[in-house]
This record gives structure tokens, C-alpha cells and sequence, in this order.
């Protein structure tokens, strides 16, 4: 790889927007995870998971 092309990927990966979609991924992640340990949970947890992604996008 050339040093300009390594430099473009190294901004992108530390740039704000990359670590905030990080963020917000594994934060609907988190929640969809916590939900499916509820018992009979898989319906709430898609609905907890989708009201995450609401949060995020806001």
C-alpha cells in the first residue's frame, strides 16, 4: 500500500463518524443482546433494538 493510501484509511478509521456508527451499532447490538435473555423475549427485543436505533438516529 502506498503511504497516502494507508494515511486515507487511518483518518477514516479514527475519524468522528466511523467511531460514532462504531458506537451506535454496538449499542443496538447491546440492547437486541440484553433482550433475547428475557423469556420469550425475541419480539421485544427486536422492538427494544428498533426504538435504539430511533434514539441513535436522532
Amino acid at each position: 500500500m502506498s503511504a497516502t493510501r494507508l494515511t486515507s484509511i487511518q483518518r477514516f478509521v479514527y475519524s468522528h463518524h466511523f467511531i460514532s456508527g462504531v458506537r451506535r451499532g454496538a449499542g443496538i447490538l447491546l440492547v437486541y443482546s440484553l433482550g433475547l435473555l428475557l423469556p420469550g423475549g425475541s419480539g421485544q427485543a427486536l422492538i427494544a433494538a428498533l426504538g435504539a436505533a430511533c434514539v441513535a438516529l436522532d
